[in-house]
């Protein structure tokens, strides 16, 4: 109890006053129904929000509802019945998805209806976050071990797709989509972007995709280097240094390597369309691996001396870059140095020497130098070779 007094008048006539105030006798209680109600309320929302219908409260009010549950310590409450609710409609929108039976024209669909869910998930998630958004910086910064709420509805989903055979299906098919890419095939990249940045944020990507991923690449490269370089035509130089055209759906060397090259560009492309950065170095080796560096020494010894006898710069510019990529400039040191070997003792053996020897000798180092400094960037091991082996 506060008392206070008041003074008489300034002449000082009349009795001092008491004002009193008392303290409130209890606390006001809350109506027996209101937790049920307004958590009933907040749960009804969030189903609406699920199946992209209004909600019967405006979003304002729905938060005020959350914000007095959280200052009537019901945090708890709140947060169980969302994790309830996110497990109910994922489970059922994930399971009748993977209920569908696998061939070609169901394999379409739940590619489609994978992205779907996942795009309209996200979109529900972040409105709902926002209605909870209170419970979010309260109760959730203040409980120990438990998840933000837009981490709690990402890791539902990925807990169902880890659980079941739907994880494994969906890396399978979009990896199948990919191949078709690389078979020339039109694709649905909006839907292929979709679902890569799904496994990126349930983080799935790097333990699960990733590896089945570069395991596909690997084969599919392993299995056209092999039929390419298997029907490898040589490269035919005329007596005028000229190189003859092969014949139509032949490949020799240099139109190989430059398939490499736009396989690889290729590949780039595709990381910044729709594949994870961070896969870039990986991806682009296990290419080069399977195409240059395990057919390395075919390469070299069937075109490597006509490539050079036609001054093919820009070609011989292409494999010194993809060996340099693959750590086996050592092997082109080795042909390089026999090159020079061969066609010097060829212009000492040639009829006519003493006429035009020192003449011949001389521009064969020029061309040399030419390649060196055009196509093999100077690379002093390669400088090297030359002035050993000239």
């Amino acid at each position: 109890m506060w008392a206070t007094k008041r003074s008489g008048s300034a002449t000082g006539g009349g009795p001092q006053k008491k004002l009193i105030i008392k303290g409130l006798r209890s606390v006001p209680a809350l109506p027996f129904t209101y937790k049920d109600d307004t958590l009933g309320r907040l749960q009804n929302a969030v189903r609406a929000i699920q199946n992209s219908q209004p909600t019967l409260q405006g979003l304002e009010e729905l938060y005020r509802d959350c914000e007095s549950l959280c200052l009537h310590n019901f945090g708890r409450e709140i947060y169980e019945m969302l994790q309830v609710e996110l497990e109910s409609y994922t489970r059922k929108q994930l399971s009748e998805i993977n209920s569908r039976a696998a061939d070609s024209t169901t394999n379409e669909k739940v590619l489609e209806q994978s992205q779907i869910f996942w795009t309209g998930y996200i979109q529900q998630l972040d409105m709902i976050r926002c209605v909870f958004l209170y419970l979010d910086r309260t109760y959730v910064l203040q409980t120990a071990n438990i998840l933000s709420l837009w981490a709690m509805g990402l890791n539902t989903v990925k807990r169902y797709l880890v659980e079941t055979d739907m994880k494994l299906r969906l890396i399978r098919l979009v990896i199948g989509e990919i191949t078709k890419e690389r078979d020339s095939k039109v694709v649905d990249r909006i839907k292929i972007s979709a679902l890569v940045n799904m496994f990126i944020e349930l983080g799935l990507y790097v333990p699960y995709f990733m590896p089945v991923f570069i395991e596909s690449t690997r084969e599919y490269y392993q299995r056209e280097s092999r039929r390419m370089v298997r029907d490898l035509v040589p490269v035919i130089v005329s007596d005028t240094m000229q190189i003859d055209e092969p014949q139509l759906g032949a490949m020799d060397v240099p139109r190989y390597l430059l398939h490499v090259c736009s396989r690889l560009e290729q590949e780039s492309e595709r990381i910044e369309s729709y594949l994870y950065a961070d896969s870039k170095t990986v991806l682009l080796a296990t290419v080069r691996m399977e195409m240059v560096e395990k057919h390395t020494d075919r390469l070299l010894s069937s075109s490597f001396d006509a490539m050079a006898d036609a001054d093919m710069i820009a070609d011989l510019s292409n494999l010194y870059a993809l060996l340099a990529a693959v750590n086996r400039l050592d092997s082109l040191k080795k042909v390089w140095a026999s090159y020079i070997k061969k066609t010097g003792l060829r212009l000492l053996q040639a009829p006519d020497i003493d006429v035009s020897l020192v003449t011949d000798l001389l521009a064969l180092k020029q061309r040399l130098d030419d390649i060196l400094h055009e196509s093999f960037q100077k690379n002093t091991m390669l400088v090297n070779a030359l002035r050993e082996a000239f």
